[in-house]
C-alpha cells in the first residue's frame, strides 16, 4: 500500500487493490473465509483472516521439544549448529533465559565429548564463553587437519 500510495485510501479501496495483486489462489482462499459482508470490505479484517489462516496456532511445548532435541549432526560445523539453535530458540518464548538455555543446548548437544567435558568443567560458563571455546576448538581441529594433510 505504501509503494502505491494507497495507505490513506478508504478500506474498501485497499481491499480491491489487495485482490488486484494477490492472485487467483488467494482470492479463492478469501472466498472461504467466514466474514460478514461488511468485514469483507475492511482491509484490516481481511488481512487478519489471511494471517489467521496462514499462521497456525503455536504450540510452545512442541517448539521447545524441537529445540531441546537438537543435537549437532555428524560433520556439521559448530557455526551451523549454533545458527540453527538461535533460529529455534526464537519461537520458544524463553525470554530472559534464552542465553542460558542455548548455552545448555550447546554443552549437551555438541558431538565432541572431549569438548563437552571441557565446557562442563568451566565455572560460571556463559553463552559467550561456550561459543568462544567451541569456535576455537573447531578452528584448532581444522588447522591440525590441514597441517597433517600438508595443506598449509
Amino acid at each position: 500500500m505504501l509503494a502505491t500510495g494507497f495507505v490513506s485510501k478508504p478500506s474498501h479501496v485497499k481491499v480491491a487493490m489487495l485482490f488486484n495483486v494477490i492472485g487467483d489462489e488467494a482470492v479463492e482462499l478469501y472466498n472461504t473465509f467466514e466474514l460478514i459482508a461488511k468485514d469483507r470490505q475492511d482491509y484490516e479484517k481481511v488481512l487478519k483472516a489471511f494471517a489467521d489462516y496462514c499462521n497456525p496456532v503455536k504450540n510452545i511445548v512442541v517448539k521447545r521439544f524441537k529445540f531441546h532435541s537438537r543435537l549437532q549432526e555428524e560433520g556439521e560445523s559448530f557455526k551451523t549448529f549454533l545458527t540453527d539453535l538461535k533460529k529455534l530458540i526464537k519461537s520458544c518464548e524463553f525470554k530472559e533465559q534464552a542465553d542460558s538455555v542455548v548455552r545448555d543446548r550447546i554443552v549437551l548437544g555438541i558431538r565432541d565429548k572431549g569438548l563437552q567435558k571441557h565446557l562442563l568443567r568451566e565455572p560460571d560458563l556463559t553463552l559467550t564463553k561456550a561459543i568462544e571455546v567451541c569456535r576455537v576448538a573447531e578452528l584448532g581441529r581444522q588447522r591440525v587437519e590441514m597441517v597433517q594433510n600438508g595443506l598449509w
